[in-house]
């Protein structure tokens, strides 16, 4: 077995000379290879066999992130320039009014306000960090997971995810998490979805087929990843890659650990510096002046250094860190976590919210958006065909089928019951990827049948022979096709998915029916759906807009998608470009880009990191919200990381910010805090200076 992350050439490759990553070779290798290859069997591994397996190729565990012991923490928060400049000033008070300073005129008074200004601040600082980090550890704590897997001389068995090896067979059902890098070997109508990884919203469907080549391994059809969902259907797969080998893996060991300069960090730096400045200026001054007029040396130092402590805003660090903690606690009323203060400042000095699209602007779900005749009306009677069709189907309801049957409900006011009352299953043939479609085929009380089809619109145009146009039935020639097939494509161009619906009456009886049926059927109508955008999302961004930030949306779906998204929120779209058109940008062109560009589609996780330090390097500051994988280099990267508490781990961990609730309108006040707080900061810092 190759070792991690080793590269192999490929097999029957015909230049012999092409080299791929391991896990797309074996995306393009049958089953039978998979099995030769990873050293199993599709009864499973012996015992023996998981040690070794394990051994090789390491535990299903990601790198744990050690929090540094409290003690140490404690001493850290020293470093914060304005405590250091005021301890050091401290020093100097101490030198000048206790060692050097007359028997009968020592007065520690001034030194001790001084320590005790540093100590308050850090103590503030301190608690509330801690509190911040705990909550957050706390939200990651979860109940153990466990997967089925199948196991020599054992058959199938319940194990927690940190156990799975490579060569490990394990069985998927709907709800589950997918425990490791998975190939495919079996499966039954099985939708993943996978948008934390890439930011598509629509479940993928995986299917055990070897890839006709070389592609890469998010786009491959047989490939499940680590931490992506099983949205419906059944699927069995053999464990490829584990822990931090894994695609989540890589990008989690991506991420920078050491700290990120934010606007709070050069904000500090600027007032440090004007301190440092005036000192610099100042204290030579005074110290030349008292050498000339009164000739002793050392009076006119220990003068000068006490010039240079009046100068100083003693109460600075304790008012910066209040400030903050005020900030905090205001932020946590409205259920939000702040693991770092200086998060709030950060927040309140963006003028750029980049954000993802799937599940922070979206629902990350599917609805029935529109259910149309073949004109584009909305019609009832496509939306009670389409029920029947998901009603009666025995294979594992997927998201489609659930968001037709939602839909009937919401719409009608009746259950289950009351709408197939007078209906029941005769037959059905089930769906696949060869066809595209499923049917079934229904009775009523009157002894009448009808088979309901329902897939995709092509292939339903395929088997249809007749169209239903006005209440009459017209023949389905190639002109009425392609207006069919264009209305079809101005659903997609609106960012949804399109499906046909398709009728035939009296089709064979059961036990007789066969694909072969599947033809000259009346075409009757689309399905369009739609992930919706999220309720808040447009009223945020507007309250964001009126406080001077700009809004750019980085997603690694459609730009399509993205801009339909960005209408149905009244955010305007200036431009849009994908990742393949940013990859071939030099660092000057993007830019150049970034401040006209609205969309950011189709975008890697390297590559959003880079848009967001683009922006960064031409003055902007810049906050990232997103709760996928995907997004946690480009929060990393960003003054201000923003997630939400159903997040992946990785973006939470990579968050400064966490939202308990999806309220994007904690957004705004947060940015209300964050200048409330520089506000408040600004006037202390003129107030005390110009008085010094």
């Amino acid at each position: 077995m190759p070792k991690k992350n080793q590269k192999r050439v490929v097999r029957n490759n015909p230049t012999g000379a092409m080299e791929t990553t391991w896990l797309a070779y074996l995306a393009a290798t049958p089953v039978e290879g998979v099995y030769e290859e990873l050293k199993t069997r599709r009864t499973g591994l012996t015992p023996d066999e998981v040690e070794a397996s394990r051994e090789a190729h390491g535990a299903n565990q990601m790198a744990e992130t050690q929090r540094t012991p409290a003690p140490l923490r404690f001493l850290q928060t020293f470093g914060d320039p304005f405590v250091l400049i005021l301890l050091a000033l401290g020093a100097v008070s101490f030198a000048t009014d206790v060692v050097f300073a007359a028997p009968g005129e020592k007065d520690p008074a001034t030194p001790l306000l001084i320590l005790a200004m540093a100590l308050v601040s850090v103590i503030l600082r301190f608690v509330q960090e801690t509190r911040g980090a705990d909550a957050a550890a706390a939200l990651a704590e979860s109940i153990e997971t466990t997967c089925c897997v199948e196991r020599q001389g054992v058959g199938r068995v319940e194990i927690p995810l940190d156990e799975v090896v490579v060569g490990d067979i394990v069985h998927l059902a709907a709800g589950d998490i997918v425990p490791a890098d998975l190939r495919i070997i079996a499966a039954r109508d099985l939708f993943v979805a996978q948008s934390a990884l890439t930011g598509e919203s629509d479940a993928i469907e995986k299917r055990p087929d070897a890839t006709d080549g070389l592609v890469p391994p998010l786009e491959a059809g047989n490939l499940a990843f680590l931490g992506t969902t099983v949205i419906s259907g059944t699927g069995v797969g053999v464990a490829v890659r584990v822990g931090e080998e894994t695609e989540l893996g890589n990008i989690a060991s991506r991420l920078e650990s050491s700290g990120k300069e934010t606007a709070y960090d050069r904000g500090i730096h600027d007032v440090s510096m004007l301190l440092v400045r005036l000192m610099v200026i100042v204290v030579p001054i005074v110290f030349f002046i008292n050498v000339v007029t009164k000739g002793n040396w050392l009076d006119a130092l220990l003068f000068s250094l006490s010039v240079a402590v009046g100068l100083t805003p003693e109460m600075l660090p304790m008012i910066v860190t209040t400030c903050l903690a005020k900030g905090a606690v205001d932020l946590s009323r409205g259920r939000v976590i702040v693991k770092r203060l200086d998060a709030i400042q950060n927040l309140g000095s963006i003028d750029v919210l980049c954000c993802d699209k799937t599940g922070t602007l979206t629902e990350d779900r599917v609805v029935l958006e529109r259910h149309l005749d073949v004109t584009g009306r909305e019609d009832a009677r496509v939306l009670r065909h389409a029920f029947l069709n998901s009603h009666f189907e025995t294979g594992m309801l997927n998201l489609i089928d659930t968001a037709i049957i939602k839909c009937a409900h919401e719409e009608t006011g009746l259950d289950d019951d009351a709408l197939v009352e007078d209906h029941f299953l005769v037959d059905e043939l089930p769906f696949d990827y060869e066809r595209r479609v499923v049917s079934v085929v229904v009775g009523d009380e009157h002894g009448n049948t009808t088979m309901i089809t329902k897939g995709a619109l092509e292939e339903v145009l395929t088997i249809s022979s007749t169209v239903e146009l006005g209440g009459k039935i017209l023949p389905l020639g190639d002109e009425l096709r392609c207006e069919v097939l264009e209305r079809g494509q101005e659903l997609s161009d609106d960012g949804m998915r399109v499906l046909g619906v398709a009728r035939k009456d009296e089709p064979a009886g059961v036990g007789e029916l066969t694909v072969d049926h599947e033809r000259d059927m009346t075409f009757i109508g689309y399905l369009a759906f739609l992930d919706p955008p999220k309720e808040d999302a447009g009223a945020a961004i507007e309250a964001l807009a009126a406080h001077g930030v700009g809004t750019k949306v980085l997603t690694g779906d459609s730009s399509r998608v993205a801009a339909h998204v960005c209408d149905e929120l009244g955010l305007d779209v200036s431009g849009a470009l994908n990742g393949a058109q940013v990859e071939q940008l030099s660092d000057d062109e993007l830019r150049k880009a970034v401040e006209t560009t609205t969309v950011f589609a189709k975008l890697s996780p390297d590559q959003k990191a880079r848009v967001v330090s683009a922006l960064q390097v031409n003055g902007h500051v810049v906050g990232f919200m997103g709760d996928g994988v995907n997004d946690a280099a480009a929060m990393r990267v960003a003054d201000c990381g923003v997630s939400v508490d159903t997040g992946a781990d990785v973006a939470k961990e990579a968050a400064d910010i966490i939202l308990l609730e999806k309220d994007l309108m904690v957004l705004e006040r947060g940015v209300e805090t964050g200048r409330r707080t520089f506000t408040n900061m600004n006037k202390y810092v003129k107030m005390t200076a110009s008085s010094n």
